[in-house]
């Protein structure tokens, strides 16, 4: 048999003591130290979360106050649409802008066609002299509605003794009709 000194004795019991120590802290405290980790990721992930879900939450408030400020912009936009049925409505504002304007106007296509994407195409033949052409034209852009000149064709007409720069212009308008 072995016998141990003191001495070798003490060292054993430290070193069984420190395995001990070893043991509990490897079976104990270091998976705590992962778990705690793991913890605090998830925190992390659950506060980026929250955060995206707060600030979508404002920019919920955000857009449901612009879609009221919107709707209440859009309310007075029915003004500007044409809908079927004001075609007279709107031969009586072209006339109108014409007689203001000292010209002659014809409506080229009185039938009033309207195609397939909802556009009414409406031809125009207007006579007179330039300056008044041209302001016909700003008025025309002026007008409540949305129309859009998708040709315009300009030719220079003999002068007469009224109208020493006389011309006739030909346009074709579309419009937008709003059912």
């Amino acid at each position: 048999m072995l016998i141990l000194s003191h001495e070798k004795k003490v060292i054993i019991a430290i070193g069984i003591f420190l395995a001990v120590v070893i043991a509990i802290g490897a079976g104990t405290i270091y998976p705590t130290i992962i778990r705690i980790r793991a913890v605090n990721h998830d925190a992390l992930n659950l506060q980026v979360y929250l955060e995206k879900r707060y600030e979508n939450a404002r920019q919920m408030r955000s857009s449901m106050k612009q879609i009221k400020i919107i709707q209440e912009a859009v309310a007075h936009y029915n003004q500007y649409l044409f809908f079927a049925g004001d075609e007279l409505r709107l031969i009586t504002e072209l006339e109108n802008l014409a007689n203001q304007n000292q010209l002659e106007q014809r409506i080229e296509n009185s039938n009033f066609t309207m195609d397939s994407s909802r556009h009414l195409n409406i031809g125009l033949t207007i006579t007179g002299s330039y300056q008044p052409l041209l302001q016909y034209l700003t008025d025309l852009e002026s007008q409540d509605y949305f129309l859009n000149i998708t040709q315009l064709h300009w030719t220079g007409l003999s002068p007469t003794a009224s109208q020493p720069n006389r011309a006739q212009m030909r346009l074709q308008v579309s419009l937008y009709v709003n059912k």
